[in-house]
């Protein structure tokens, strides 16, 4: 019996190859206003950018059988439906800025949530000072604290 996605518990871990500023934006507010159109404009070029990731490298994700093996897991962990491969790029085309900001609203809550960044401190840490979402640890690679 196919496991539904719901039911996989409370935790879940987020990579993404989404600027600090779109996550940040997605999770932490509760929707996009006009006031913020040139902030718009960015996100929807960051959304732009990890959909065609994603749509990329499908295909290097089957080029072994080993990968091949992988990507089946999850059709019959949840039950997916056979053809999802085949509608994958259509699919993640379709998702839209809304589209993630109402998922974050969903499945996230900032108040327990533990974000790792990593990039330029310079170019991300104002930004994420003015989320206000907590306290701000800065590690160096070792994950000793930096002053």
């Amino acid at each position: 019996m196919p496991r539904n996605r719901a039911n996989c518990g409370k935790k879940h871990v987020i990579r993404t190859c989404l600027l600090a500023s779109f996550l940040l934006g997605s999770l932490f507010a509760p929707q996009v206003t006009a006031q913020n159109a040139e902030s718009n404009h960015q996100h929807a070029a960051e959304l732009s950018r990890a959909k065609r990731y994603l749509q990329l490298q499908l295909p290097g994700n089957f080029e072994t059988t080993q990968q091949i093996a992988a990507a089946l897991v999850p059709v019959a962990l949840y039950g997916l439906p056979l053809d999802y491969y085949n509608n994958y790029v259509q699919n993640i085309e379709g998702v839209t800025q809304a589209d993630v900001a109402r998922v974050a609203q969903q499945y996230i809550n900032p108040g327990s949530l533990a974000v790792v960044i990593v990039g330029d401190r310079k170019t991300i840490e104002a930004g994420l000072k003015a989320t206000n979402v907590g306290p701000i640890a800065i590690r160096d690679i070792s994950g000793q604290p930096i002053q």
